[in-house]
């Protein structure tokens, strides 16, 4: 299953998320925005995104429909015939490495365009690098209680241990 990188780092989801804000697009200015999605299975180490482009004038109309479904993994082709463990055909192999649309969610009439996009942002090192990055913290979270509820815990245990000892 996978699940949206904010959610888990929501500060550095605000701050490190990509968006593109072209000037027109279908007749209409909007901002576009890249949300990436990571594996949250234990056992599984696919190391590949999904983006889902979603439209923030739509998300402000509440609707939360992907413009695009996309997938990217950035290991050599080898990695993925030996990560699934089956023989792979070439579109197996196409939507697991990537960049490309996934092939089993709907999509609009934007998603070539998003696509088009995402490679272009693929295109910059930087980018790919905090995908990695990304992906990592993700999955060194994984099995781990919420970062936010963590430290709300460590904080109500301090406040127990004080309210302990301010009793002796």
């Amino acid at each position: 299953m996978f699940e949206a990188f904010h959610t888990r780092f929501p500060d550095v989801g605000v701050t490190e998320t990509r968006t593109i804000t072209p000037e027109l697009v279908a007749g209409q200015g909007d901002t576009y925005i890249f949300l990436e999605l990571y594996c949250n299975d234990e056992r599984c180490d696919c190391r590949r995104v999904i983006v889902h482009v979603c439209s923030l004038g739509q998300a402000e109309e509440g609707s939360s429909r992907p413009l695009a479904s996309l997938s990217f993994g950035w290991e050599p082709e080898q990695f993925y015939r030996d990560w699934a463990g089956f023989p792979l055909d070439a579109d197996d192999l196409a939507e697991l490495k990537g960049p490309g649309l996934q092939r089993l969610v709907p999509q609009t009439a934007l998603a070539d365009l998003m696509l088009e996009w995402f490679r272009d942002l693929l295109a910059d090192p930087d980018y790919v690098a905090r995908i990695k990055r990304h992906y990592q913290a993700f999955r060194a979270s994984v099995g781990k209680r919420d970062p936010e509820a963590r430290a709300q815990r460590r904080a109500e245990l301090a406040a127990k241990r004080r309210e302990r000892r301010r009793r002796r």
